[in-house]
């Protein structure tokens, strides 16, 4: 299944760990360089298994949470003044999606 003929447009994939705010902005300013302004953003970040569950090391519960919820906060954070930028251009809304 190719996502990219089927909606048309660019899509690229970028690997970078959402628990740490530089990493996403790394990738916000390689994005509006190459492409300048997108109509949207996913962020996909996600954690569902920390290995041993309740008793897995609190460490990994750290790291878990880093991901799923400081990611969240830092794609926010890094994407949310540039897309308010965009409004009234060709994006509609300040949008940052996260699956």
């Amino acid at each position: 299944h190719d996502a990219r003929a089927e909606i048309g447009g660019v899509t690229e994939a970028m690997l970078c760990d959402v628990a740490e705010i530089e990493a996403l902005e790394t990738v916000r300013d390689r994005v509006l360089s190459t492409y300048g302004k997108p109509p949207s953003v996913v962020v996909n970040n996600a954690v569902t298994r920390i290995g041993k569950g309740f008793w897995a090391p609190l460490d990994k519960w750290r790291r878990a949470l880093d991901i799923n919820l400081m990611g969240v906060v830092n794609g926010c954070r890094a994407w949310f003044s540039p897309m308010v930028m965009f409004l009234g251009s060709t994006a509609s809304s300040p949008s940052v999606g996260y699956g």
